[in-house]
């Protein structure tokens, strides 16, 4: 039975009452604390890591791309190279 249910009370008990009622509340205060300051923390420490694994794998996968793009304008330019010896070689062979 809480102590809503139970109705006014003499002067003395509700005293007493409402002192044994706050001490329930500040250990309620104390044990949620207790409990959530270790989940806070390890919470942060996961999002912390999450967060380097992802800058992590941002930056391999930028170096990853500048690499492809290396070998793509390289080849483009072995093609061009090749196509202008081709061009000369069958303007030469044609005249």
């Amino acid at each position: 039975m809480s102590l809503a249910e139970t109705g006014p009370l003499p002067s003395g008990e509700g005293k007493g009452a409402q002192i044994l009622w706050s001490v329930e509340v500040a250990e309620g205060r104390e044990a949620q604390i207790g409990r959530a300051g270790p989940l806070a923390e390890r919470l942060e420490r996961l999002t912390n890591e999450l967060v380097n694994k992802a800058e992590a794998d941002m930056v391999a996968r930028v170096d990853e791309g500048a690499e492809a793009f290396g070998r793509s304008r390289l080849l483009v330019l072995a093609f061009a190279v090749v196509s202008v010896a081709l061009a000369l070689g069958v303007g030469y062979a044609m005249s």
